[in-house]
């Protein structure tokens, strides 16, 4: 059985319990193909969000985290073959497969926004700067929220929700 169709992959710039920004693709088989737009995805609404112009930095993390499962499923597979057995290669697949596996959760980390593009996507997705500041407010300075607030305008290039 062959799945294709879209899904939502690249999730990025999550600011936990409010949001995060994901990429819908195209995919084969659950492999992201084709970029087609980007949303800013609303915690606890499945996979409802307002759509938001393409994400260069979804994009980028869709693929990437692709292609470091490939490689671990690929080492895996060479690493129980006969054949790698017989030559000694067993470890050196295997050590491969498993230094993919915190590759892939360490571009979570990587992927957080600061707080500047949080709160630009905030905008977009219509969330008050208030609710923000909460998430914010360990983090950052009274003065810094006030200064973020007057760095920052909202953008308008939101189009609209998407449920799928």
């Amino acid at each position: 059985m062959i799945f294709v169709g879209t899904r939502l992959y690249g999730k990025v710039d999550q600011v936990p319990g409010l949001f995060h920004l994901a990429t819908e693709f195209f995919h084969i088989q659950f492999v992201p193909i084709g970029p087609s737009r980007s949303y800013v995805v609303l915690e606890g609404s499945g996979n409802r969000g307002i759509r938001v112009r393409l994400s260069g930095k979804s994009i980028l993390f869709a693929y990437l985290r692709a292609f470091i499962l490939v490689v671990c499923l690929c080492a895996v597979l060479v690493g129980f073959n006969d054949e790698v057995r017989r030559r000694s290669g067993t470890v050196v697949a295997l050590s491969i497969a498993a230094a993919c596996m915190p590759l892939f959760f360490l571009t979570y980390f990587l992927s957080r926004p600061s707080p500047i593009r949080a709160f630009r996507l905030a905008m977009q997705a219509g969330i008050p700067l208030e609710v923000l500041a909460e998430h914010y407010a360990r983090k950052l300075t009274p003065e810094q929220l006030d200064a973020l607030s007057q760095r920052v305008r909202p953008t308008d290039d939101t189009a609209g929700p998407y449920e799928s």
